[in-house]
Order: structure tokens, then C-alpha cells, then sequence
């Protein structure tokens, strides 16, 4: 095939080959599957290691890239087998149980368990903003008013245009996430110890086009302590000495 066609089509072949073995006997973490790909590599000229060390010295470009491709395919179906595995209702409850044993046994875990979800979550807001402000929206600046306003300074500013237009992203409350009362909820209308993003205040909605009454309660809470931090440095910095 490599001689015959080429690299590429030799790289599709074998991506091909393994996308119709997963669809039908499924992916998991079976020995089988390794063991295939691991004699197909020995096999085919001496793959020596499964490391990035010497790898360029002791395996063909052509082996190189054929393992690349299957442990990018490998990863992408086991990511996605996750994801559909945590949509079914089993699964979110044992997450559920799992958070509340943790939450329980361990005064920490909420502020780890915000620490990771707030890295995940900032870029991804990051990237969405960067994506459509200011050349992804339908009328890009200067025929956009809004974006004419706030890119020359008149008023407003990226965050101000950000939240209407893209997303408001993650709330928080004291350089944390919402927190979560006694029963485990954040709100009364989620599930205890829910680990979606949105149940701890990522809202993902524009003013745009409006928000849910959930997310606009978490905006709410953030406003206000936004307003308290202000009038008190107000009233320490500006009144008393005028």
C-alpha cells in the first residue's frame, strides 16, 4: 500500500481499518487491542519503544506516523466513549456519590474541585471570545455600532461586549465558584453535588439573547459582590478624605 499509493493512503487504510474493529466489537481497555497493534508494529520494522525517546532514530517515518494515528484515534473514541458513558443517569449518580463521599471526608475538595473546574472552563470562555469578537460577528466593525463604540473608546469595553454577544462565562464569588449549601445543591433547582459547569455558575448564554433564571441568579450574586467591593473602597478612599 505505501509503495503502491502513498503515505496518505496508506494512513487512511489503516484509519479506516480501525474505525470499522471499534465500531464493531465496541472500545475498551481490553489487552487484545494493544497486544494487535503492538505485534503489527514489531512486526513491521522494528518498533523498539513506546516513548519519545529514540523513537526517531529506531522506527521508518512511515511506522512513526501510523502509531501517532492510532493513539490519536485511540484517545478521541476513549474520550468520547466517557462522555457518552456520563450522559446515561447511572453514571451521573455514581459521580454524584463519588463527589459527596469526597465533599464529606475532605474540607479541601471543594476548593481543588473549583481550582480544576475553573482552569477548564476559562479557556474554552477565552476561546469563544476570541472567535467572535471582533471579525466573527455577522457585521464585523466599523458597520457594527456596538463594536464601533467600544473598540474606539468611546464607552464600554471588551467585557461589556463579550457579555452580549458571546457568553458571560464562569461567576465567581470570592475568587471561587458558587458554593454549595448543606444539601449539596447550589441552587434548589439542581441536583446535589452536580458536576456540571453550569450548576456552579458557568453560564454559557448571552444578554443577547437572554439568560435562564439560574444563570441570571449566579450573575446576580457576582454583581452584588462586585458592588460591595466598590462602595467600601469608595467610602474608604474617597469620601472620608474629601
Amino acid at each position: 500500500m505505501l509503495r503502491t499509493y502513498g503515505v496518505e493512503a496508506a494512513r487512511a487504510t489503516i484509519l479506516r481499518e480501525a474505525q470499522s474493529v471499534f465500531a464493531a466489537y465496541g472500545i475498551g481497555v481490553d489487552p487484545r487491542h494493544l497486544g494487535l497493534i503492538a505485534d503489527f508494529m514489531t512486526h513491521q520494522g522494528g518498533y523498539r519503544a513506546c516513548n519519545r525517546i529514540g523513537i526517531e532514530s529506531s522506527v521508518s517515518p512511515f511506522l512513526k506516523m501510523s502509531f501517532e494515528t492510532a493513539a490519536h484515534f485511540l484517545t478521541d473514541a476513549t474520550l468520547r466513549s466517557a462522555e457518552d458513558d456520563l450522559r446515561t443517569p447511572s453514571a451521573r449518580l455514581c459521580v454524584r456519590a463519588a463527589l459527596s463521599e469526597r465533599y464529606r471526608s475532605n474540607r479541601d475538595t471543594g476548593k481543588a474541585h473549583d481550582m480544576k473546574g475553573s482552569g477548564t472552563m476559562h479557556p474554552l470562555s477565552s476561546e469563544v471570545v476570541k472567535a467572535c469578537l471582533p471579525s466573527g460577528q455577522v457585521k464585523s466593525f466599523p458597520t457594527n455600532c456596538l463594536s464601533l463604540m467600544t473598540i474606539s473608546g468611546a464607552k464600554g469595553s471588551l467585557v461589556n461586549f463579550s457579555q452580549i454577544s458571546c457568553l458571560l462565562g464562569q461567576q465567581e464569588l470570592e475568587g471561587r465558584r458558587v458554593p454549595r449549601m448543606a444539601s449539596g445543591k447550589t441552587l434548589p433547582c439542581f441536583a446535589p453535588y452536580d458536576a456540571g459547569a453550569r450548576s456552579c455558575g458557568f453560564v454559557g448564554d448571552r444578554f443577547l439573547s437572554g439568560l435562564r433564571p439560574q444563570e441570571y441568579y449566579f450573575h446576580c450574586m457576582a454583581g452584588r459582590e462586585g458592588l460591595i467591593d466598590t462602595t467600601v473602597k469608595t467610602s474608604r478612599s474617597g469620601y472620608l478624605q474629601r
